[in-house]
């Protein structure tokens, strides 16, 4: 017979197993889902530096089981990494959101770099911070860069002195973070060229443009050798036109540049352009004109600015007669050569002498030699050298224009207007004289058998010697003479003074 006491225990006994076998496995689970899937804060709050990378890793935050440290989410949305400030951080996890208050602070200045080479600006250029340094380094970028102007060094920001100068910067942040630097520069003239204008070229000959165009520079001097031209080889055939660039640059990077054209044509062509006035030396570069000092025709005016404009081929001489004793006459500048100048006037102004003083329209004065003489129309030649002259002395005086086939188509009746001026020792004007052309070739009575200009001239004495001109700016013809009863005034023809020039220079005039 069975023991149903004994099998009724045995099922107890493994329910309770079963039982307690199913609790154990839960709280295994359970307590495993604890440690897996577990989250919290490390730290209350975090703070970081502007300009660090701010993680988006969970790890960084939390304390966390694995499940929960895998499916966390860090929201960084709400941050805004470029400027300082208080922020929050967002951590989702299965199951939780946390949200951890992030304080994003700036507690480094900004670093402002510097050129490594000398600053240089043009006069007049206006200065602002930037152009001082070459940039800032900050994270935060709300940087504010300004002048300080509460210092004891002046602050030249218009650079309107030459020369070397200073001034602080500051750099400062939105969180109060600055740095200040001093930086030095120079204020400076960009180069200059000397007269740079359209060339006008003879051609026939190979000519290095180069040597005819110089620069200069506050700093640096004579920059001549340093100007690139553009094309380095420019066509120099006749009929040519070509547009030049020349730029040149000093030491500290200043650079000119300008553009003019060359013309290539007959020396002929030139002289012809000169003689007009088309061009002038103010306005162009002559290379192997035939006379590039030609004062040339002015047109549309009175004789009084005519008078003003032919100043600088005007001349006043003075020659020592006796001991402390001297005489005043006038001369007009004729022809001007590569190494010397030649002036025009009576052989009675400069009487036997060798020598003569002879003052410009400038006022400078120099010795020049008395050359020759040809007494029978009382003309005389004085040559001064060059060398003993300015070096800018060329640009500034001209020769008389002499147009000959104006001279041969006047009638001798033609009552042209007429002038001379008469220059003081020191430069200025003595007086002006105004008339007309009485007779081209007159016969003077009392010295026969010469032909000569009378013209209507009121002369005086000092007026020997004096050119004298038509409107336009032509030399006619030179005054030498007057009578009193009756009163009657009288001049050397152009061409009996061309031909004594001539022979007495042993040189050739261009005559239009």
């Amino acid at each position: 017979m069975k023991n149903l006491f004994s099998d009724k225990s045995k099922d107890r006994r493994s329910l309770v197993l079963g039982i307690l076998a199913f609790v154990f496995l839960a709280a295994g689970i359970v307590v495993s889902l604890f440690f897996l899937l577990h989250a919290e804060l490390k730290n209350e709050s975090v703070t970081y530096e502007l300009g660090t990378d701010i993680s988006d890793d969970p790890a960084e935050y939390l304390d966390a089981g694995f499940l929960a440290m895998h499916f966390a989410k860090v929201d960084l949305s709400d941050v805004n990494e470029r400027k300082p400030g208080n922020y929050e951080i967002k951590i989702n996890c299965p199951g939780k959101a946390f949200t951890l208050p992030l304080e994003l602070e700036d507690t480094t200045p900004p670093e402002v770099c510097m050129y490594d080479k000398e600053l240089c600006f043009k006069q007049w250029t206006v200065l602002t911070p930037s152009d001082l340094i070459r940039n800032v380094k900050d994270a935060d970028k709300d940087v504010v860069v300004d002048f300080v102007t509460d210092t004891k060094m002046p602050l030249d920001t218009n650079c309107l002195d030459l020369g070397m100068h200073a001034a602080w910067i500051e750099a400062c942040d939105s969180s109060g973070n600055s740095t200040k630097v001093c930086i030095p520069y120079i204020v400076d003239l960009p180069p200059e060229f000397d007269k740079l204008c359209d060339l006008y070229v003879a051609s026939g000959e190979d000519y290095n443009l180069l040597d005819y165009v110089s620069a200069v520079d506050v700093v640096d001097g004579d920059l001549s050798d340093k100007i690139k031209m553009t094309p380095a080889n420019p066509d120099l055939t006749e009929g040519s036109v070509t547009e030049l660039k020349f730029t040149v640059t000093d030491s500290y990077g200043l650079k000119t540049t300008e553009k003019v054209n060359l013309y290539v044509m007959s020396a002929g062509e030139i002289q012809s352009l000169i003689g007009t006035r088309d061009v002038t030396r103010e306005n162009a570069i002559f290379i192997g004109a035939i006379n590039e000092f030609d004062t040339g025709l002015f047109s549309n005016q009175s004789i009084d600015d005519t008078l003003i404009d032919v100043m600088p081929t005007v001349v006043s001489l003075s020659v020592e007669k006796q001991a402390g004793v001297s005489t005043r006459g006038s001369g007009y500048i004729i022809q001007i050569t590569d190494t010397d100048l030649y002036v025009v006037t009576n052989s009675h102004v400069v009487i036997s002498n060798n020598e003569c003083e002879v003052t410009f329209y400038t006022s400078d004065h120099v010795m020049g030699t008395v050359i020759g003489h040809d007494d029978y129309y009382d003309i005389a030649v004085v040559k001064v050298s060059l060398s003993d002259l300015p070096d800018y002395f060329t640009d500034i005086i001209s020769t008389v224009h002499i147009d000959m086939t104006y001279w041969k188509s006047l009638r001798e009746s033609d009552h042209i207007e007429l002038g001379l001026e008469r220059m003081e020792l020191d430069g200025t004007i003595d007086h002006y004289t105004y008339g007309q052309l009485v007779n081209k070739n007159q016969t003077i009575e009392f010295i026969s058998p010469h032909i000569e200009t009378e013209i209507d001239l009121p002369l005086q004495l000092g007026d020997s010697g004096s050119a004298v001109f038509d409107e336009q700016g032509r030399l006619i013809c030179m005054a030498f003479a007057y009578s009193l009863y009756p009163n009657r005034y009288w001049a050397i023809p152009l061409p009996e003074i061309i031909e004594a020039y001539e022979e007495i220079s042993g040189n050739k005039l261009y005559v239009y």
